[in-house]
């Protein structure tokens, strides 16, 4: 989702003990796991697609390109509800957006 937040596990080896990973050059929020061969990061705040997701280990960088798109927040539901005082000295409306859907 375009909050971040969602996880993602990077696969591969000799990634060392400790490292950096970024999505679209935006460093990770927290990494979840870390190990030789794989690690988990909650993928930061953004917008874009076809982005790349980047590690960089022992002052070398590794990057997948196009491999990582945040969903477009999409509208589902709108409640509209219209008021007006007896003299018509006031109109009142309230929306109600009820759900953004994305998913990583």
């Amino acid at each position: 989702p375009a909050l971040g937040g969602g996880v993602i596990t990077l696969s591969g080896t000799s990634f060392g003990t400790i490292g950096n990973v970024t999505v679209g050059g935006v460093a990770c929020q927290s990494l979840n796991s870390y190990s030789h061969s794989s690690v988990g990061c909650a993928v930061p705040q953004g917008t874009g697609r076809n982005l790349g997701v980047s590690i960089s280990v022992s002052n070398a960088t590794f990057t997948l390109f196009n491999s990582f798109s945040y969903q477009v927040p999409s509208l589902i539901s709108l409640t509209t509800a219209i008021s007006v005082s007896c003299h018509l000295t006031s109109l009142s409306t309230l929306a109600r957006v009820y759900a953004f859907r994305s998913t990583v």
